[in-house]
């Protein structure tokens, strides 16, 4: 029996190693591949905002902190369109669709407007439930970062420059 110990020792050592090697002590990062229907019915897929730097924006046409921040994205768009970022405002899957074309329609978004109806890009981005929710994806899809609730221009830069992406001077 002494010389069974040892090895039952080295198994369960190996089995605790390979249980601990394969979780992930970190939170994992999203990769999102997915299509964002405009609120033409076009798809905005991975092949068009792939290389680019990519702020994503869930809000519903309800949410008065959503529409409160809406200019602020606005002036994210203006201030770092021209250094290759995208803005995708992706109205929540209970909105309607009508009410979120007639928004955009009144304020005239310089930034791309997407629709959810499917829940196919809330799922995609771990369920968004909270609006406001901002995502940050990097030049490969990845997310960098990522905040729920209302956030000022000067958050919403920080985040593109803390990040690396986008860069040049500071916005006037």
């Amino acid at each position: 029996m002494k010389t069974r110990t040892p090895r039952l020792h080295w198994y369960f050592l190996g089995l605790l190693w390979f249980a601990l090697s394969s979780c992930s002590l970190t939170e994992p990062k999203l990769e999102p591949r997915v299509n964002f229907v405009t609120l033409s019915g076009k798809a905005f897929g991975p092949d068009q905002y792939l290389g680019k730097p990519l702020y994503v924006n869930f809000w519903a046409s309800t949410c008065g902190a959503c529409l409160k921040e809406m200019p602020d994205l606005v002036k994210l768009h203006e201030v770092f369109e021209g250094r290759g970022l995208q803005v995708i405002a992706v109205a929540m899957p209970y909105d309607m669709p009508s009410a979120v074309v007639e928004l955009n329609d009144l304020k005239k978004w310089p930034f791309t407007v997407a629709i959810d109806p499917q829940s196919v890009v809330t799922k995609a981005f771990g369920n968004v439930q909270e609006t406001p929710s901002h995502f940050l994806l990097n030049e490969k899809g990845v997310v960098v970062w990522r905040a729920q609730g209302p956030l000022g221009f000067e958050a919403l830069e920080n985040a593109v420059r803390s990040n690396g992406l986008a860069g040049g001077g500071r916005a006037s």
